[in-house]
């Protein structure tokens, strides 16, 4: 059912989760892992962690819980296409990659 208690109880675990260290070492488990099987990682993880020394990033998720706004998106695309292409994706620095075609 949902209800605005169910969302505040979610909430509540979600920062309970992020507070007390747990997204930290999942996040880190599976870089390890990742790393032991040669697979690179796109860490936007270490975007978000940097973000969130200078701001509530509470604000930059969609549902104030745990799904990332439009920006956030293209963020975290936008890295993600750097990862795949490399020095491609340098030569198209300053333009938007979500809708590029690219």
């Amino acid at each position: 059912e949902d209800t605005p208690m169910r969302y505040y109880n979610l909430a509540v675990k979600c920062a309970k989760a992020q507070n007390e260290g747990k997204m930290d070492e999942y996040i880190n488990a599976a870089i390890e892992l990742a790393n032991k099987m040669g697979v690179k990682v796109c860490d936007c993880y270490k975007q978000w962690k940097k973000l969130s020394e200078t701001q509530d990033v509470t604000y930059l998720l969609a549902n104030r819980i745990n799904h990332p706004t439009k920006e956030m998106h293209e963020l975290f695309a936008s890295k993600l296409y750097e990862l795949i292409m490399g020095d491609a994706a340098a030569a198209n620095e300053g333009s938007s990659t979500m809708f590029s075609g690219k």
